[in-house]
């Protein structure tokens, strides 16, 4: 038992390190309202778009619907007071450094929980990082 135990720590040395939650997101600040609190964000999601299409079946021209996967611009809240913001190091930032540091058209960071440090390795030390609300757990499903 203890040998395997050994090749695996040996092993798992030379191997490069690999993110422990999800990456977070890139958005940009389109708006900021601090009398309400919030700033607005857009991000660009992938979003399923069912259209019609124009096909040949048995010889006959047919018209189905399809699901593609498309790009759009999707504008999202952030409430600074009610969520977390973190800069690239993770240490929380207080609303009112946040306000003083954000300005319509920078990049911030999106995320549910705090992202990886592997992740923050790309971006600024100054790089503002909105926690949002993580999704809750759902029950299994029942067999």
């Amino acid at each position: 038992m203890t040998s395997q135990i050994t090749i695996l720590v040996i092993v798992s040395l030379g191997q490069p390190a690999i993110p422990t939650g999800p990456q977070p997101k890139f958005a940009i600040v389109r708006g900021i309202d601090k009398t309400i609190g919030e700033v607005t964000l857009w991000q660009i999601q992938t979003v399923n778009e069912v259209v019609p299409e124009k096909a040949i079946v048995n010889g006959q021209e047919v018209t189905r619907n399809v699901t593609r996967q498309v790009l759009r611009t999707v504008e999202t809240q952030f409430s600074v007071d009610k969520g977390t913001v973190l800069d690239a190091t993770g240490k929380k930032v207080p609303a009112a450094e946040v306000w003083k540091r954000l300005k319509t058209g920078a990049t911030v960071l999106v995320a549910g929980q705090q992202p990886d440090p592997l992740f923050l390795r790309v971006v600024r030390p100054d790089t503002l990082i909105f926690i949002t609300s993580p999704m809750p757990k759902l029950p299994r499903p029942k067999t």
